[in-house]
C-alpha cells in the first residue's frame, strides 16, 4: 500500500480483499487520500477506516444474520453445532452473528466446536458423526457413500456410486439488473 502510494502515486486501489491484510493497508491509504474499494472485506471495522475506504460485499454481521434466519425460518432447523476457524476472523465474525440470531429467533446452538486452520487433527471437533455410529474411517466413509435424500442447504442431497452429490440446480435469471429465482432442476 506504501509503494502504491507514495512510489507509484496510485489514484485508486481495488483491493485488499481479506479484512486482516485491508485494515492494515487502509489507513495509509486513508492518511494519502486514496480511495480502496474492497471486494472482500467483510469485516465491520474495514469502512470505519476512513472516508477513503469503500467496500462492495455483504458485512459479516449480515452474513451472519441472513444464514440464521435462513436456518431458522426455511430450513425449518431447530438445533445446530458450529464448527469455527478461531484463525480466521471471517469465520469468527459470521459464526457471532449466526449464533445472536439464531437464539433470538428460537434456535439452540448444541454445539459450539473451534479449531485452527492449520490444524491437522479434527477428531475432537468432529465428535456430531451419528450416522456412521463410530468414529472409525471406514464407518465413516461407508455412511458417506450411503448418503440419500440428505437435506442440506443447498438442497436434498445423495451421494452416487462415483461418490459425488447428486442435487437439485437453481435456474437464476438476471432481469432488470435482478437475480430472479426460476426453478430447481433436478440431476
Amino acid at each position: 500500500m506504501r509503494k502504491l502510494t507514495s512510489r507509484d502515486h496510485v489514484v485508486a486501489i481495488i483491493g485488499e480483499g481479506a479484512s486482516g491484510r485491508c485494515l492494515e493497508g487502509a489507513p495509509i491509504a486513508q492518511a494519502a487520500g486514496v480511495p480502496v474499494v474492497s471486494p472482500a472485506a467483510t469485516n465491520p471495522k474495514v469502512t470505519e477506516v476512513g472516508d477513503q475506504i469503500f467496500r462492495v460485499c455483504f458485512t459479516d454481521p449480515f452474513q451472519g444474520t441472513v444464514m440464521a434466519t435462513f436456518a431458522r425460518r426455511s430450513l425449518k432447523a431447530k438445533r445446530v453445532g458450529l464448527l469455527v476457524d478461531v484463525g480466521a476472523s471471517y469465520s469468527v465474525g459470521l459464526a457471532d452473528h449466526f449464533r445472536q440470531r439464531f437464539i433470538a429467533d428460537g434456535g439452540e446452538i448444541v454445539a459450539d466446536q473451534r479449531f485452527s486452520g492449520g490444524d491437522k487433527d479434527l477428531r475432537a471437533q468432529l465428535t456430531a458423526i451419528g450416522r456412521a455410529g463410530s468414529a472409525e474411517s471406514r464407518a465413516i466413509r461407508d455412511a458417506l457413500a450411503a448418503t440419500k435424500d440428505f437435506d442440506g442447504v443447498t438442497g436434498m442431497i445423495t451421494i452416487d456410486a462415483h461418490r459425488d452429490a447428486r442435487k437439485p440446480a437453481a435456474i437464476i435469471r438476471v432481469q432488470d439488473g435482478r437475480f430472479r429465482f426460476v426453478e430447481t432442476v433436478a440431476p
